[in-house]
């Protein structure tokens, strides 16, 4: 199908979002077999494309990332650098879905094996590792949210408690308050009963 600019621009805007770019040719390119557009997919098939390339590009003597170019003038089998693995793991991870900050980023790349040097090898290994990375930050977050809401009914389970107590203590005090009310109304009553119980034996003898 043929895009508008408008439509490429959308396209464009995409790719920006997952931190790459393209050229108008590559975007027109990639929706040329399309029926009907779509930001998304269009974006999708220029990464997609961008794999591709990379793989290719490390037998031309260079590797295609996301906007960007490495070159690979030297032999294959020389050391990648740093920068090159951080764009491989950046680049591999859009492929997975996964989105990686620049910190996991340099993580990840420090954990594949330094025997691994050219892009192909990186590229295989670095996926593996990718998913390994994600799972287990994803168990650390659910420890993590675990621990929260143990925490949380702990400190529910305790603030009930310490409300039953006071609830409890009202109650005694209440309690105690009742009785001594008792208790004072018999002593009231105690001297006019003994008084009565007089008067009634004097009217007897009488």
């Amino acid at each position: 199908m043929q895009l508008t600019k408008a439509q490429i621009e959308q396209v464009k805007y995409q790719l920006k979002k997952l931190e790459a770019t393209a050229t108008n040719d590559e975007v027109r390119e990639a929706a040329k077999d399309l029926e009907e557009f779509d930001a998304n997919s269009i974006a999708d098939k220029v990464l997609a494309s961008r794999t591709t390339s990379l793989t290719n590009g490390v037998e031309q003597g260079s590797v295609i990332t996301s906007g960007l170019s490495i070159p690979t003038s030297e032999p294959v089998n020389n050391s990648l650098t740093v920068a090159q693995k951080q764009t491989l793991t950046q680049i591999q991870a859009q492929q997975l879905g996964i989105e990686l900050s620049q910190l996991e980023i340099t993580e990840v790349s420090t954990m594949v094996a330094n025997e691994i040097t050219d892009s192909i090898g990186y590229l295989q290994a670095v996926g593996e590792i990718i998913k390994q990375f994600i799972e287990r930050r994803n168990n650390q977050a659910s420890v993590a949210i675990s621990e929260q809401i143990a925490n949380i009914a702990t400190i529910i389970t305790t603030g009930n408690d310490q409300l039953g107590d006071i609830f409890n203590g009202a109650n005694r005090q209440l309690q105690e308050i009742v009785s001594q009310c008792k208790q004072r109304r018999e002593d009231y009553k105690s001297p006019y009963a003994s008084k009565l119980e007089g008067i009634r034996e004097i009217l007897q003898i009488l």
